[in-house]
């Protein structure tokens, strides 16, 4: 009886892990559905907001690797594999499915923010500072000139040496990229993308 009771609980401790995985899958999969739903709009695409509704997918990305983890040892000792070899082969489909689903939410939510919050703010900074670009050189002038545009927390900029003018606004709305202005079409480099009229996100 001993013994059984044993097996019993082992079968329980199985049957709660095989639950609990279809919890998570299920959350991450409402949380990219939420996410997809809101990248129009742009109250849920700027600042703090933006990386409070992405903790969520992070936190349950972590239980889930977890879980796998779990699911990989429990096939290898229990004899009944079935079902861990299933959520063996779940977990990481749904992972790279909910990312994908979530990094293309992410990339629309900060175009769109971008071309209906920032640009028209960062537009009329770079007409100012084309009137004068030598305004590039002095911090003090440039930040009373232009202050934050679109909460955009620190510009700089240089004239090159062929005459034309390069600025970079930081940050934006969100933490890892910001946004280029370059006074002629094209610009060179892996990290620029281009967006419209001589301007480019920068990713850092």
């Amino acid at each position: 009886m001993g013994l059984y009771h044993i097996m019993m609980k082992i079968n329980n401790v199985q049957k709660i892990i095989v639950r609990i995985t279809i919890i998570f899958l299920a959350l991450l999969a409402a949380d990219c559905i939420v996410l997809g739903a809101t990248a129009g709009i742009p109250l849920f695409t700027a600042g703090s907001l933006h990386v409070l509704l992405l903790l969520p997918f992070v936190l349950f990305t972590l239980f889930l690797m977890v879980l796998f983890v779990a699911h990989l040892i429990i096939a290898v000792i229990s004899p009944r594999k079935t079902l861990h070899i299933a959520m063996l082969v779940l977990i990481p489909i749904t992972l790279v499915s909910a990312s994908s689903l979530a990094h293309k939410w992410a990339h629309y939510g900060h175009r769109r923010w971008f071309f209906e919050t920032a640009l028209p703010e960062y537009q009329t900074a770079v007409d100012k500072i084309l009137r004068d670009p030598s305004v590039l050189a002095n911090e003090s002038r440039l930040q009373l000139l232009i202050g934050h545009p679109a909460g955009c927390p620190y510009i700089h900029g240089e004239t090159k040496t062929n005459g034309s003018v390069v600025i970079y606004f930081s940050g934006g709305d969100h933490w890892r990229e910001g946004y280029i202005y370059y006074s002629r079409s094209q610009m060179t480099g892996e990290s620029n993308s281009y967006l419209t009229n001589g301007w480019f996100e920068w990713v850092k």
